[in-house]
């Protein structure tokens, strides 16, 4: 096939990607760095050419699954049959005798780590060197400069592999070189992350050479006739610039990057803003190729600043972007992890820029903020790529998993980014304290060691980890609710109907679909969510569960006639999200695929006929749901107990307008989003009141807390009863890990001081 066609949606040349790869194959380092800007070729033709100039299999490593498979398709398609092109599913097990066949093979960086540790685990050592056509010539780990954490521990598992402390993996041979991308105009970021000194990076740095665009690119920030808001509003700003844009030119391409917070599904890109005659295209929903094959005219098309939007969108005349996404930081007041607006980064912006179509005179990128004051250096120049707090201790557990817990801090550990110590010692007091994770073990000379446990609870959750995504504590809770049914032997037909609840749980309380359209007056709920499926036995109730009980009632109409099936609950004070609803499939498919339940589970969870299943099983007398230790929402409690907060008559006197609550690890005061409580709190109340005269509260845990100006909010709640409180301070004991000093509680007959 000629390689100009292959080339021509790069913005390098053939020849200079070519020259790139024959570089990294011919140099006398294992290691090779190449720098070049977004979309110059690193994804795709980096890989094509290290196969062809290396005559062997390449390996592409991508940040996630998603967008391995996706650039696996975009190059397939465009080879047309001259190269083998394939991709590793992170939700199937690595085959027995896995070898990498294919001429380019993108897997995830899960993927590699996994197949790190099966060869670490290979019980028959390989005979002999593997195939010359089956060995490996290159590894590239691509957009490293990303540093998540499983693009970490991917580099973790290379390292270690390479260095010799652990075994190499199919294919590999001691000739395999490693290639490492970024899209940084700098190579700053290699330095001091992998014993090498500034100038030994620079020398084994290989820069891809592109040419200029011919166009200019102009920055237009927020105007006077569109006011600035907080970003909440963001999507809607973001929508009355694009109008704007359409009026004066009903040809633009506009090209919108949505935030990662809960406003996504709005609904404000649709057709009833922008009108018929205007094409809106999701590319979480369509095929980026599908979109280059539109017609001629103005259109919107709407993606998340992330990988999975890195294949070209061509034509774009316009790029909208805000000047912060949502992530994670340590928040030391709370002793917790929250979720806040963090400003964007330099090569993001690079990135975006990018899309704009390099044919064109004029391209324009739009900031959804007013232009800084004069003299004012813009935020985003000061913040560049960064390890978070919120990775450490899955970063740690994966460094433990690979080379053991006695190793993991030494100087020999093939660590890339070494977390501050502050952040290590976090990390390891939480690994302390996971029972599920780690276990006290003595040896032969009386040494305590920290050890990985064995038990098929850690199996499962380093399974939730590895192959569905889930973070340390969703892969506890629901590793944690698979071992008690086993415990418990509930029966084949029951089983599968609690953990079934326990998933959709899990995929809700990450991503609700419902919110308040006016925190400030009544939203009754019972038409949205029936009552005798809202509340569990012992009186758990649950804002995830709520969320997944409507979206059961409401899925197969949204299928049949899209997000106008949904409008009805505005006249409830109700609006849907549109984008978790509709995500919400492919994340319960994923977790239902991986504990091997059979696919009708899936379509009860359409046609209501599990809704009625649960209802049977709330009423079962001694059944999994009636019991305390097979109860999802139990299970849920022991993953988030150190997220207990105390909730009384003062803290919901503003209900529903504002409710306030007692974190008990730190005894600070919180507040609740109440846009996204579907619980009655008012009724939570008026039943424990009942119950009992001398309690007047009840306790609550959640898993997401959100930075915001007005302090933290915590977002959605589980109502837990106060006697499964003290049941769970009763099995974890006051000796060990002590829970209740921990967490400060003063409950009846028991006190801190003990």
């Amino acid at each position: 096939m000629d390689e100009h066609v292959l080339s021509e949606d790069a913005l390098a040349s053939g020849d200079e990607l070519r020259r790139v790869a024959k570089n990294c194959l011919d140099s006398e380092h294992r290691f090779s760095f190449v720098v070049g800007p977004p979309r110059c070729g690193k994804s795709i033709w980096v890989p094509y050419h290290l196969a062809k100039e290396g005559k062997g299999p390449v390996i592409s490593v991508q940040p996630d699954g998603d967008v391995a498979k996706q650039h696996a398709e975009y190059l397939r398609d465009q080879c047309q049959g001259t190269m083998t092109v394939g991709v590793c599913d992170d939700r199937s097990e690595i085959p027995d005798g896995f070898e990498v066949k294919d001429e380019v093979t993108y897997m995830s960086s899960t993927w590699l780590y996994r197949l790190v540790l099966a060869a670490r685990d290979r019980k028959k050592p390989r005979v002999g060197a593997p195939k010359p056509e089956n060995q490996v010539r290159a590894v590239v780990l691509d957009e490293i400069h990303t540093q998540k954490i499983y693009h970490e521990l991917g580099y973790v598992g290379v390292q270690g592999a390479v260095s010799g402390i652990l075994k190499l993996p199919a294919g590999w041979s001691g000739d395999t070189k490693i290639v490492l991308t970024t899209a940084y105009p700098q190579s700053d970021n290699f330095h001091f992350r992998f014993r090498l000194s500034p100038e030994e990076i620079e020398q084994m740095t290989l820069r891809i050479s592109v040419e200029e665009p011919g166009g200019k690119v102009k920055e237009v920030f927020l105007d006077e006739g569109i006011p600035w808001k907080r970003q909440a509003e963001y999507h809607r700003n973001a929508a009355a610039i694009a109008q704007k844009i359409l009026r004066g030119n009903n040809k633009a391409n506009i090209l919108v990057i949505l935030s990662k917070d809960n406003a996504v599904g709005s609904g404000v890109f649709s057709e009833k803003t922008f009108g018929k005659d205007t094409p809106i295209f999701d590319l979480s929903e369509v095929d980026v190729r599908e979109v280059n094959k539109r017609r001629r005219g103005g259109c919107v098309i709407v993606t998340e600043a992330g990988f999975a939007s890195r294949i070209p969108v061509d034509g774009i005349t316009h790029v909208i972007c805000h000047r912060a996404f949502v992530g994670p930081r340590y928040e030391e007041e709370i002793c917790k992890h929250v979720e806040n607006a963090l400003l964007i980064k330099p090569w993001e912006f690079d990135f975006l820029q990018s899309y704009l179509d390099p044919a064109q005179a004029v391209g324009y990128i739009h900031y959804a903020f007013p232009r800084p004051a004069d003299g004012e250096e813009p935020d985003w120049t000061r913040v560049g790529p960064q390890f978070t707090d919120t990775d450490c201790v899955e970063y740690m557990l994966g460094i433990v998993r690979l080379v053991g817990f006695a190793e993991s801090l030494q100087a020999d550990t093939p660590v890339r980014q070494i977390p501050r110590l502050e952040m290590i010692n976090r990390a390891m007091q939480q690994l302390r304290n996971g029972r599920s994770i780690l276990y006290r073990q003595v040896d032969a000379n009386l040494n305590r060691k920290l050890v990985l446990a064995a038990d098929p609870r850690c199996l499962v959750m380093f399974g939730l980890m590895d192959r569905a995504g889930l973070d340390l504590r969703a892969a506890r809770f629901l590793g944690e609710l698979v071992q008690n049914l086993e415990i418990d032997e509930v029966s084949p037909e029951d089983r599968p109907a609690v953990l079934l609840v326990g998933i959709l749980v899990s995929v809700f309380d990450s991503a609700p679909v419902l919110r308040k359209e006016d925190p400030n007056k009544p939203a009754p709920l019972g038409d949205l969510v029936p009552e005798e499926v809202s509340v569990f036995p012992g009186g758990f109730r649950s804002d995830a569960w709520n969320n997944a009980v409507f979206w059961m009632g409401n899925v197969a109409a949204f299928e049949a006639r899209g997000y106008e099936a949904l409008k009805w609950t505005s006249d409830h004070n109700w609006r849907v999200e549109r984008k978790p609803f509709a995500a919400a499939e492919r994340k319960i498919r994923l977790l239902v695929e991986h504990f091997r339940m059979e696919p009708s589970w899936m379509v009860k969870l359409k046609d209501r006929s599990f809704l009625a299943q649960v209802i049977k099983l709330v009423h079962t007398k001694h059944g999994p749901l009636q019991s305390l230790d097979t109860t999802p929402f139990f299970s849920y409690l022991s993953s988030y107990m150190y997220n207990l907060v105390y909730i009384d008559q003062d803290c919901i006197s503003g209900f529903p307008e504002t409710v306030r609550v007692r974190d008990i690890s730190s005894t600070k005061e919180l507040r609740v989003d109440t846009t996204l409580l579907t619980i009655d709190l008012p009724k939570v109340l008026e039943e424990v009141d009942k119950k009992a005269n001398d309690i007047n509260g009840f306790y609550a845990c959640t898993s997401r807390y959100m930075l915001t100006p007005k302090g933290i909010l915590l977002e959605g709640l589980t109502i837990v009863p106060q006697t499964s409180v003290w049941t769970l301070m009763e099995m974890v004991g006051r000796k060990g890990w002590n829970l209740e000093m921990m967490l400060r509680l003063k409950l009846r007959g028991i006190s801190a001081q003990e």
